[in-house]
């Protein structure tokens, strides 16, 4: 809020003034500061954008690994009922 009063002062100021000057280094200082505090606030979303980004590599790794187990337990059904079905037809074949 202080930096637009300074701005409305500004344009009430004659120009080449010494108050002028004095006012624009105030502004020019607000926004210095108003910059670095954007500057800091984008550095803490890139660091949370990372950390999300790690937290989703996490929960990928997770998802295939449980994609690989339940591709091994399909596997592993299919050589059962194989299995099952060649000892059916053996024991038939046996009892022939």
């Amino acid at each position: 809020m202080e930096t637009i009063s300074v701005i409305f002062s500004l344009s009430k100021v004659k120009p080449n003034s010494t108050v002028e000057r004095r006012l624009e280094k105030d502004v020019i200082k607000e926004l210095v500061e108003i910059n670095q505090i954007l500057e800091r606030m984008c550095d803490k979303i890139d660091d949370l954008g990372n950390e999300m980004g790690k937290s989703f590599k996490r929960i990928e790794y997770r998802l295939d690994f449980i994609s690989f187990l339940l591709f091994l337990m399909i596997v592993m059904m299919i050589l059962d009922s194989q299995n099952k079905s060649n000892r059916s037809s053996q024991r038939r074949n046996h009892k022939e």
